[in-house]
């Protein structure tokens, strides 16, 4: 009995520890991590290669749109010293998991993915990262652990509270997007969802998925044209410089 409550005692100060570490990064630990990475960013144009995304009226497919938006964020971004890569930089098939993973093994602080939807309603739908947070157990339960449980026990934990900052930065980066783009595109129609795609569901790092969703009707204000393609790229690299900015280290802005 002695023993179990030594090693409960050990486990809920270290909970009580990492707990304030990690879910307190708005000041420090974790959130001081992503910050310190907002300068390097990770786009993802849909479609690509057999996957053709839908068809538009010019004869042009969605997968060339997105990497057209895609390569002019880079060149806005690259020109004020972000560092970007991109998921594809030409007309190849890229499966889910390597989209999931390009840009956590890139060192990046953002993943920004760019969909072009064809549908019956022009709108501009935002999904943020959505991975679940499994329950884990709390100072105030009464469970014990042994000794080769406690360590796998801790990094459930620590990982739980990472994903939870995972959504909270992609959420505050989809607001930021959301913001930008009502202030200045053609469209009427926004909305932010949580995301159920696989690369949304399974996030690595703060994601945001932007689907611009495109009636074929051709008596609207929303187009694909090549001036609704620049101001597109110009407010989605405003919108990560916005981010970029305002997760800032504290001694960078000194």
């Amino acid at each position: 009995m002695k023993r179990h409550w030594i090693i409960y005692s050990i486990f809920a100060i270290t909970v009580l520890i990492f707990g304030s570490r990690f879910a307190n990064g708005a000041e420090e630990s974790q959130s001081i991590k992503l910050e310190r990475r907002t300068k390097i960013v990770y786009l993802d144009p849909w479609y690509g290669g057999k996957e053709k995304g839908p068809l538009f009226g010019s004869k042009t497919y969605g997968k060339a749109i997105t990497l057209d938006i895609a390569r002019k964020i880079q060149s806005q971004l690259e020109a004020v010293g972000f560092k970007v890569y991109l998921s594809r930089d030409d007309d190849r098939f890229v499966n889910l998991e390597q989209r999931l993973l390009q840009g956590k093994s890139r060192g990046a602080g953002v993943h920004l993915a760019i969909k072009i939807s064809q549908t019956n309603k022009d709108c501009v739908r935002i999904y943020f990262a959505s991975p679940p947070i499994r329950k884990h157990e709390t100072t105030s339960t009464t469970k014990t652990y042994s000794k080769e449980e406690l360590g796998p026990e801790l990094d459930r934990i620590i990982k739980d509270l990472i994903t939870d900052d995972i959504i909270e930065e992609s959420i505050f980066i989809s607001q930021i997007i959301s913001d930008k783009l009502k202030s200045g595109s053609a469209a009427n129609c926004f909305e932010l969802r949580r995301g159920k795609d696989y690369i949304l569901k399974n996030a690595q790092l703060p994601t945001v998925m932007v689907d611009f969703r495109i009636s074929p009707s051709p008596k609207k204000p929303f187009t694909l044209d090549a001036t609704s393609l620049d101001e597109i790229a110009s407010f989605l690299a405003d919108s990560i410089k916005d981010y970029s900015e305002q997760r800032k280290p504290k001694e960078e802005n000194k």
